[in-house]
């Protein structure tokens, strides 16, 4: 069974997602530090660097920024004459992709974009294209939605199909995405009139917004301690048949919600350096400044046949642990994983590719970026929110830096 547990305490809202009683994905969010994530703002543009890095004032202690020479930007590039749409002092409209961070201020992009259950809208896209999930397979299916899609999109704007749009009625889809298309004009045009720096959308509340990018079209069941009647809204009008899923934990339960449904103490478990596999193998997860390490160990097994069958299904094992601990602990930028030396080149490759089935699952876009002869692979994937270490740890004062201890 596939549940979204909730705990909505009084600093923190907890989330877990469980399949078959086996934590996959965990979330902390600070209610003392709201995200701004998908947030938009009437930005003031304050200075444009050589590089192509624009920073704005969005309000925030820090000035947020974005790159010029990504693709997303692409049309403040052709002002004419290789001069540039934008200026400093000039004011646009942003979207935050990105919280800020201690060392940096948030990062944002002009292509605002819009979501209900069937569509993420992109206003101010350089080009007019329909994308489509790539859960969605069937081909056929794929050229029905684009071709609703494309009927409606105004210039400016482009679609991607979410895959809750699969086998939906062309109505309901129609009224779907006019309704969103309809929400972006009236924000962009309130972006006209207002002085920056100014809020012009801020995404649904706290906990409608953790839920959601927990909540996966399998969900089964949704419970959660301390109900809000604003969860209850955003399901309703964005998922429709999600609230008869939603169920409230007792408030006169004793036991807290996290240990009732053995989530905490796989909490516990990703907060430690160390990861037993069940062959009696272990990974050791070290997270740098500057990349996550995961050294991979053969342990306590042995195997009564050949060490190299001992070393493949140690690396088979660990793929499997390791793109659930990267969900888990929300790892992100660069990771680089050690395997067990495998002097196979055929088994490296077939280690290859079940770690990149092992990702696939990753709602998060995840790379196996190379491979070193030596079996030492480096990944890649995409860095949105702070990883649970950052959120539940605080750096020792004793060992500054060399160890962290639990708030």
């Amino acid at each position: 069974m596939k549940q979204l547990i909730i705990d909505n305490g009084e600093k923190f809202i907890r989330l877990a997602r469980i399949a078959d009683n086996t934590v996959t994905e965990i979330s902390v969010w600070r209610k003392d530090s709201e995200s701004r994530v998908g947030n938009i703002y009437a930005a003031k543009v304050k200075n444009i660097l050589p590089a192509r890095f624009v920073f704005l004032d969005i309000g925030a202690q820090k000035d947020a920024f974005f790159n010029l020479n990504d693709a997303k930007e692409k049309y403040l590039q052709d002002g004419g004459e290789g001069k540039l749409k934008i200026s400093a002092g000039c004011d646009i409209l942003v979207q935050v992709v990105k919280d800020e961070t201690e060392n940096k201020g948030a990062c944002v992009t002009t292509q605002l974009n819009f979501t209900n259950k069937y569509f993420v809208l992109i206003a101010n896209s350089s080009s007019r294209t329909v994308g489509v999930s790539q859960k969605i397979t069937s081909d056929g299916e794929k050229e029905r939605l684009k071709a609703i899609a494309i009927s409606l999109l105004p210039e400016g704007y482009a679609a991607i199909i979410r895959t809750e749009a699969e086998n939906c009625g062309e109505d309901e889809l129609t009224d779907a995405l006019k309704k969103l298309i309809e929400n972006a004009k009236v924000i962009t045009e309130q972006g006209l009139c207002r002085k920056a720096p100014s809020l012009l959308y801020g995404e649904e509340s706290l906990l409608a917004k953790a839920a959601d990018k927990m909540l996966t079209k399998d969900t089964e069941e949704i419970i959660i301690s301390g109900m809000e009647n604003s969860l209850r809204e955003y399901l309703r009008s964005v998922y429709g048949d999600m609230t008869s899923k939603l169920t409230l934990y007792s408030a006169e339960a004793e036991e807290n919600i996290f240990d009732k449904y053995g989530v905490q103490g796989q909490i516990e478990k990703a907060l430690n350096k160390k990861v037993w596999l069940k062959s009696g193998g272990y990974l050791y997860i070290e997270q740098t400044e500057a990349c996550v390490v995961i050294d991979v160990n053969s342990g306590k097994f042995i195997s009564g046949k050949s060490h190299g069958k001992t070393v493949n299904k140690t690396n088979f094992e660990a793929a499997d642990e390791i793109a659930r601990q990267i969900r888990l602990r929300n790892l992100s930028g660069m990771i680089m994983i050690d395997f067990i030396n495998c002097e196979d080149k055929q088994e490296l490759k077939r280690l290859e590719e079940h770690l990149k089935a092992a990702v696939k699952s990753d709602r998060m876009p995840v790379s196996v970026a190379c491979v070193t002869e030596m079996g030492v692979f480096l990944l890649t994937r995409k860095k949105t929110y702070e990883p649970i270490e950052s959120f539940l740890t605080q750096i020792c004062p004793c060992c500054q830096g060399t160890g962290r201890i639990r708030i």
